[in-house]
């Protein structure tokens, strides 16, 4: 079926969208808890936390940090994990490295700033997780060539 070729694709994309909102909703998150400050073991600043992330406040800082995760989840992503899965390089950690070592570049891309760029790693290693969780690039790897002999 021509459905059948293109499902790896379609996964790896669904993974990427996924892996980037997933990344935005946690940052919007931190950025709620870091917004209470000192006094986040109260239980009564839970409604305050909860209104911000579910507010139309919080939807501008979303697009942008889910646009800023997903392109380049998208336009460098993908062919770095088809390159990987070419070589057999399916593994959990190596790509969570890429995903470390690409937030950051991205992050020093678009926005120059080390400290941002410690941030974004962390972005990136939740997104590329989620991605890798989604898409499980090691349950269909390439078989390896067969030795003719």
């Amino acid at each position: 079926m021509k459905f059948d070729r293109y499902w790896p694709l379609i996964k790896s994309v669904c993974a990427c969208i996924i892996g980037a909102g997933v990344a935005a909703f946690g940052f919007i998150l931190s950025v709620a808890i870091a917004g209470v400050g000192d006094d986040i073991g109260d239980p009564q600043q839970i409604p305050k936390i909860l209104a911000f992330v579910f507010s139309m406040s919080a939807l501008i800082p979303f697009a942008l940090v889910f646009a800023c995760t997903a392109l380049p989840m998208l336009i460098i992503g993908l062919p770095v994990q088809a390159l990987l899965q070419k070589y057999h390089q399916t593994s959990y950690w190596v790509h969570a490295i890429f995903s470390v070592v690409g937030g950051s570049l991205a992050s020093l891309f678009l926005f120059p700033s080390l400290p941002l760029a410690g941030f974004c790693a962390a972005i990136g290693f939740a997104a590329g997780s989620v991605a890798w969780l989604i898409r499980r690039p090691d349950k269909d790897a390439l078989p390896a060539k067969a030795a003719h002999g």
